[in-house]
């Protein structure tokens, strides 16, 4: 066993399964390189195992399907480091609530406390940190805009469901941000500044 800072770049494996295998690591460029075949989220025995795992974190499609946006919050460190920003994030995300959005709020898997107090706002429900986003996907409305920052969540959530309204917020200090531009752009997420210029794009 090789273990390895990049996922897949130990010398033991000669294949990688990707899901933009265009823009992969140069540890990964001398595998065998697949695209991921998301079509297979269609098949029946797929969606008997994703409603195994909406059971086990108690979330009911019909909740999911009522979502008009959802909020991809990052890791604490981030929370920590930005926090002036995502303070303002809240504002938006609370004077949307009151304008009758149902949104979905999803903190990032190692954090387990509501340190925004989202709870506590009406129309604002906490999604599972827990559970991958992409078991959620297949049941977003069309119609529904996801929000975040530098997050492979909103990369994905394109990728499968090209449909989705997918919007990153741009953040000048932060250095993640330049590496994932161009991906981002090719998938069609749009980049916002602003509370004002968000509450444009997803009405």
């Amino acid at each position: 066993y090789q273990r390895h800072q990049v996922v897949g770049g130990s010398t033991f494996l000669d294949k990688a399964y990707l899901s933009f295998p265009d823009y992969s690591h140069q540890l990964l460029n001398n595998k065998k390189k697949h695209q991921i075949d998301f079509s297979l989220m269609k098949r029946k025995e797929y969606k008997i195992f994703n409603k195994i795992v909406l059971d086990f974190f108690s979330l009911k499609i019909t909740y999911i399907k009522q979502l008009d946006i959802i909020l991809i919050l990052p890791h604490h460190k981030e929370l920590k480091m930005f926090n002036s920003i995502y303070k303002q994030l809240k504002e938006l995300i609370v004077e949307l609530a009151s304008k009758n959005y149902v949104v979905g709020i999803k903190y990032h898997p190692f954090h387990k406390t509501d340190d925004f107090n989202f709870r506590m706002v009406s129309k604002i429900k906490i999604i599972p940190p827990d559970i991958a986003f992409e078991f959620l996907i297949p049941y977003i409305k069309q119609k529904a805009s996801i929000i975040g920052d530098v997050s492979t969540v909103l990369l994905t959530s394109k990728l499968i469901n090209k449909d989705l309204k997918v919007f990153s917020l741009v953040n000048n200090s932060d250095s993640r941000q330049n590496s994932l531009h161009r991906l981002s752009k090719s998938l069609g997420i749009k980049k916002f500044e602003t509370n004002e210029e968000i509450k444009l794009l997803i009405s």
